[in-house]
């Protein structure tokens, strides 16, 4: 797990356990006051607080999913390269960022130009990427498909 996939995992997790702690002590506070002699009407309804309560948790349980979601997708989509050969998989990572030529995966790659063009054959008859003519070259860019497979 990267770095910055960890920090928002610890941030998702902080920001729950602090709703959690603000929570506890919210009501004990509540409960102590219920229980004094001192206690006015306005504690006595208490109760009035449960759906505020209950919908603050919804928003932070909300917020810590959306933090701790791309992380799990990011590591969905190195799951799914690894069924690719590493040849396919090392191109299909190259053209899910960007579109690219044949001339710029082969520099990118290190592999020589026939590699990449069986290698890009193979993309071409799983339909993973696309040719699209570009003036007098021709661009690879990952397929609808791909990018479904893929997200990241």
């Amino acid at each position: 797990m990267r770095s910055s996939s960890k920090r928002k995992v610890i941030l998702a997790l902080s920001i729950v356990a602090g709703f959690l702690l603000i929570t506890s002590i919210t009501a004990a506070y509540l409960q102590s006051r219920l229980l004094s002699v001192h206690a006015c009407v306005c504690f006595a309804r208490s109760y009035f607080w449960i759906p505020a309560v209950a919908a603050l948790g919804m928003i932070v349980g909300s917020v810590a999913y959306y933090l701790m979601a791309e992380p799990l997708a990011s590591r969905n989509c190195e799951k799914a390269l690894c069924l690719l050969p590493e040849n396919e998989a090392l191109i299909m990572k190259l053209v899910l960022e960007k579109p690219l030529t044949q001339a710029a995966i082969v520099k990118a790659t290190n592999l020589s130009r026939l590699q990449t063009h069986r290698v890009l054959k193979k993309l071409l008859e799983k339909q993973l990427v696309e040719k699209v003519e570009n003036k007098k070259t021709f661009v690879v860019k990952a397929s609808k498909l791909a990018r479904e497979i893929f997200r990241s």
